[in-house]
């Protein structure tokens, strides 16, 4: 039962951040001068696609994981457990070099502050509610899409 708990709550925080990371917002078209070294808009494109592709690789790790708890096959649960847990950890290193570029305050913040939450739902997966692991990744979509609408 533990384990069934533990996969719903993943499937839970992929299809929340495959919500949140479906509206992407609308970027300015016009930089200024001064922020031509200035990356944060490639940042957000490349967060928001980092985001994207590992909620679809979590997404297709977790259903393998669900179908074999279906099957009773612990061991292909448990990889799937831990292919899922290094796509959150590859998702995470990705977030952090990119907070490290020359980007505007807001998006850094936002960056870091995703990175401490998914690092955090991935080493509570089955301690997390799937509404609270759906919520708090929710939040951080929304707030990268916003962050990134106002640089």
């Amino acid at each position: 039962m533990r384990k069934l708990m533990i996969i719903t709550a993943m499937v839970a925080v992929a299809l929340g951040g495959a919500a949140a990371c479906a509206n992407k917002p609308a970027t300015p078209s016009t930089p200024s001068s001064a922020a031509a070294a200035d990356e944060t808009k490639a940042v957000c494109t490349e967060a928001t696609t980092a985001s994207t592709a590992a909620i679809a690789t979590l997404q297709a790790k977790l259903a393998e994981g669900t179908q074999a708890f279906l099957a009773g096959d612990t061991a292909k649960v448990a990889a799937a457990q831990a292919a899922a847990k290094t796509a959150a950890t590859d998702w995470t290193t990705k977030l952090t070099q990119l907070s490290q570029k020359n980007i505007k305050p807001q998006v850094k913040t936002v960056l870091t502050d995703g990175v401490t939450t998914i690092t955090g739902l991935a080493a509570s997966f089955g301690t997390t509610s799937a509404a609270d692991a759906q919520a708090k990744l929710t939040d951080f979509t929304t707030k990268l899409a916003a962050a990134c609408a106002s640089a």
